[in-house]
C-alpha cells in the first residue's frame, strides 16, 4: 500500500470511499423509484454519503458518525440479505441482488474495520 502524505487520501481510501457514496445513491435512487421501500432505506442512503465524504474530512465527529453508520448498514443489509434469502429466486436479478447486498456487507465491515483502526488520524 502506499504511504499516507499530507493532503492526500490513499488510494484504497478513496476507492471505498467511492464505493460507499455510490452505495448511498444506489439507496436513494431505488427507494425513489420504488413505492414499497421504507423510509429507512433513504435514510441509511444519506448517511452513506455523509460518511464518505467525512472520510476525507476526518474530523474528530465524523469518526462517530462513521462508527454509526458502519454499524446501521449492517444491520440493515443483514436484515435485507436475510429477507432477500427467505424469498430467494433462482433467476439472475436475484443473484445480483444478493451479491450486491454481500458487498454492501463486506463495505460496512471494511469501513467499520478502517475507522477503528484510524481513530487516531480523526482529529
Amino acid at each position: 500500500m502506499t504511504e499516507e502524505r499530507k493532503g492526500t487520501t490513499v488510494p484504497y481510501i478513496f476507492i471505498l470511499s467511492v464505493a460507499y457514496f455510490v452505495a448511498g445513491i444506489t439507496l436513494l435512487i431505488v427507494s425513489a423509484q420504488s413505492k414499497y421501500i421504507p423510509v429507512h432505506a433513504s435514510f441509511v442512503g444519506l448517511l452513506n454519503i455523509i460518511s464518505s465524504c467525512g472520510v476525507h474530512i476526518k474530523k474528530k465527529w465524523m469518526f462517530y458518525t462513521l462508527i454509526s453508520v458502519s454499524l446501521i448498514s449492517l444491520v440493515f443489509g443483514s436484515t435485507a440479505l436475510a429477507a432477500m434469502i427467505l424469498t430467494f429466486n433462482h433467476d439472475l436479478i436475484s443473484v445480483l441482488v444478493l451479491t450486491g447486498f454481500v458487498a454492501y456487507i463486506l463495505l460496512s465491515i471494511t469501513l467499520l474495520a478502517y475507522a477503528i483502526v484510524e481513530r487516531n488520524k480523526f482529529t
